[in-house]
């Protein structure tokens, strides 16, 4: 697992049984541990609209993660306010080929991370998604 603290953010690599899973996470100021919220992103993928949201979580004392599911077909994000007709049919694409059985291994690997990091309390952990 890689990461690259910066203050209260930072980025991981989280590892998965099919790759590194690239997550963004914010924490509240402090020690800890925090609970946890895992940030299943929507068909766009991570960008600094989902990182403002992470981080009013944060605000509120939580440890909060948003890993990017669609990283087994790169690290594909659409334009925040103007989405070309292919960049809707690839997120519509990776969508589909992203399954349930996917995002519930992936959160098995995020739940392992949380396991060892220091700041986090992963007997408290909830999860959202956006859409």
């Amino acid at each position: 697992m890689q990461s690259s603290p910066t203050g209260d953010e930072y980025t991981a690599s989280i590892p998965s049984g099919e790759g590194d899973i690239p997550t963004f996470i914010t924490k509240p100021e402090g020690d800890g541990p925090f609970p946890c919220v895992i940030f299943f992103m929507d068909i766009f993928g991570p960008r600094e609209e989902l990182y403002q949201m992470c981080r009013r979580f944060a605000s509120k004392g939580y440890l909060t993660v948003l890993p990017h599911l669609f990283y087994r077909d790169g690290s594909f994000a659409c334009h925040p306010t103007q989405r070309s007709e292919s960049e809707m049919q690839r997120a519509l694409e990776l969508n589909i080929s992203t399954t349930n059985q996917m995002v519930a291994s992936d959160t098995e690997s995020i739940i392992d991370f949380l396991d060892i990091e220091e700041s986090a309390d992963s007997a408290r952990v909830g999860t959202i998604g956006t859409c």
